[in-house]
């Protein structure tokens, strides 16, 4: 019988619950750069490319965000004393889980609130190495051991912290603008800057 009386109050409770926790599909768009490695033999430059994430999010204040990562950066490598010129690729593709705050929460101060978050994310990489010499001698040697197109597929993990804000044009749809510090499976302190849109139902 207690637990018949007490039906009724925590339905209540959890359509309250329900109502207050807002979620739906997110959106975003940006390019990334990694930093320029140098292990003494060669250097590979900042690595750009353009960057796509899609997902849903749930809560309010606070934002537990699933989604999918797609990146594609090249860059040049610079071969030390060798008449070496290359040229590299990494495609990834990631799933992961990223939390942020909202200090204003969803409706923010007039529609806009800052936000803080980190993530995580896995996945697989494709990368490919091209390589060719202005040497005739040289390149042939390049072409002889297969050395001038080389591929390689792995496990990926990304770490993240981000920052940005958000802006709610109208009631359930919103804009927002981020800038990520990521690990990008090794290369620490690759940059991320972002655009996206969500709609909270």
């Amino acid at each position: 019988m207690k637990l018949l009386r007490a039906a009724p109050i925590l339905a209540l409770l959890l359509a309250g619950s329900a109502h207050a926790t807002t979620f739906g599909p997110t959106a975003s768009v940006g390019v990334l750069a990694t930093p320029t490695m140098d292990n003494g033999s060669f250097t590979l430059d900042s690595m750009t490319g353009p960057m796509a994430q899609v997902g849903f999010q749930v809560g309010d204040w606070w934002n537990s965000q699933f989604m999918f990562q797609f990146a594609n950066a090249t860059g040049n490598i610079d071969f030390a004393n060798t008449p070496l010129q290359g040229r590299s690729r990494v495609q990834t593709l990631m799933g992961g889980y990223q939390l942020t705050f909202d200090i204003f929460g969803k409706q923010g101060m007039h529609g806009f609130t800052p936000f803080l978050g980190a993530g995580i994310l896995i996945g697989t990489a494709h990368v490919e190495v091209d390589a060719s010499s202005s040497d005739p001698m040289v390149q042939e040697q390049l072409i002889e051991s297969g050395a001038t197109k080389q591929n390689r597929d792995g496990p990926i993990l990304e770490l993240h912290a981000l920052a940005g804000v958000r802006y709610r044009i109208f009631d359930g749809f919103a804009v927002r603008g981020e800038l990520g510090y990521s690990t990008y499976g090794g290369f620490f302190g690759t940059w991320q800057p972002k655009l996206g849109a969500e709609y909270a139902f």
